[in-house]
């Protein structure tokens, strides 16, 4: 989560499990005191977290929730608590009205459950699933909408890229090294420290 504050708050973030007829329904990461949630897991089901979205307008959030609106700590909140399954959350945080323009990540169990959304107040504006066939077999989401140029000074993109490449060509040489039977021929598989 993106909050600048001048005091270090990770020492004050608690993991909370929320429990119902003596079993976890479903944990989040928070600070002491606040009610919401911007990261949680329903066990079992899907986990969801919330990156802000950098063209918040904090009059137009403060009327957001004048009019009735989630806060999107509650609806995060409320979805893990009362979402059955991954596909009922990806609904439910799509299109719920909110108070404030987020991007939300959830991943579920099985495979392809995964989604990186990006809503605005009224509803959702992108969403991109995973497709490993289409080669998305991971996603990533910074602060910033797709296809909009990212700042000059945040390069989380740039990283993304060359590490995706550097994982790409890693994948790529254990696969080679295992079809050559790497194991059988005691060959040596490097590791970072064999480099340094």
């Amino acid at each position: 989560m993106d909050l600048y504050f001048p005091v270090d708050l990770r020492k004050l973030v608690v993991d909370v499990d929320f429990i119902r007829n003596g079993q976890i329904v479903y944990t989040g990461t928070t600070f002491p005191g606040i009610v919401g949630l911007y990261t949680g897991q329903s066990p079992q089901k899907f986990t969801i977290s919330a990156n802000s979205r950098d063209n918040n307008i904090l009059w137009k959030n403060a009327l957001s929730l004048l009019l009735g609106r989630y806060p999107v700590s509650w609806l995060i909140r409320n979805t893990l608590n009362s979402a059955p399954d991954f596909d009922s959350a990806v609904k439910q945080l799509s299109h719920t009205e909110i108070t404030a323009e987020i991007y939300l990540t959830v991943a579920g169990t099985k495979p392809g459950e995964g989604v990186a959304i990006t809503r605005d107040r009224d509803g959702l504006a992108d969403v991109l699933n995973l497709n490993a066939s289409d080669g998305r077999w991971f996603l990533v989401q910074t602060n910033y909408d797709r296809g909009t140029p990212h700042p000059q000074y945040d390069n989380r993109m740039y990283v993304f890229a060359h590490s995706q490449l550097m994982i790409e060509h890693c994948i790529i040489y254990t696969c080679q090294w295992l079809r050559n039977d790497g194991f059988k021929k005691k060959k040596h598989f490097y590791s970072r420290s064999n480099f340094e």
